[in-house]
C-alpha cells in the first residue's frame, strides 16, 4: 500500500477498509487492553525509562495479533524479532528496497534475509488463515482479507 500510486492504490485501499470498521476494531479491543495492560506491569516502578520503545513494543504486538492474527508462539516470537529490523530501516536500506537488485550485495544481504524471513513467516500466517475452517468467525485483519 505504502509503495504504489493512484489506480491500484485506491482498489487496495478500498479492499482494506472493511477490517478496519469501526466495529471491527471493536471487537478487537479486548485482546489490545490486555497487550497494553501485560506491556505497562513489566515498566519499571520509581525508575525513568524510556517510553517510545515501550510504545513500539504495544504497537507491534497490537498488529501481530489483531491485524495479522498470529498465535503460534514460536511463530510470533520470530515475527517479534524480524519486524523491528525491517521497520527501523536506514536511507541506505530504503535505497535498496527501491532497487532490489542491490539486495544481493554485502551492505544489503541481512536486509535481504529479513524480508525473506518476514515473507516466509507471514507466507504461513496467511496459508493458516487459508486452511481454517473457522475463518468466519476470526476477528483478525489478515482472516477478513483472506
Amino acid at each position: 500500500m505504502l509503495v504504489i500510486d493512484e489506480d491500484e492504490h485506491h482498489e487496495r485501499r478500498r479492499q482494506m477498509l472493511p477490517p478496519f470498521h469501526r466495529d471491527a476494531v471493536a471487537r478487537q479491543t479486548e485482546i489490545m487492553a490486555e497487550i497494553a495492560g501485560a506491556n505497562v506491569r513489566g515498566w519499571p516502578v520509581g525508575t525513568p525509562f524510556a517510553a517510545a520503545p515501550k510504545m513500539a513494543e504495544i504497537t507491534l504486538e497490537v498488529i501481530l495479533r489483531t491485524v495479522i492474527g498470529a498465535s503460534d508462539p514460536a511463530r510470533l516470537a520470530a515475527l517479534r524479532s524480524v519486524m523491528p529490523r525491517l521497520l527501523s530501516v536506514g536511507p541506505s536500506e530504503l535505497m535498496a528496497v527501491a532497487r532490489p537488485e542491490l539486495l544481493k550485495w554485502r551492505p544489503w544481504r541481512a536486509l535481504q534475509e529479513n524480508i525473506e524471513e518476514a515473507d516466509r513467516l507471514l507466507a504461513a500466517e496467511i496459508a493458516d488463515r487459508r486452511a481454517d475452517p473457522e475463518l468466519e468467525s476470526r476477528p483478525d485483519v489478515l482472516a477478513m482479507l483472506v
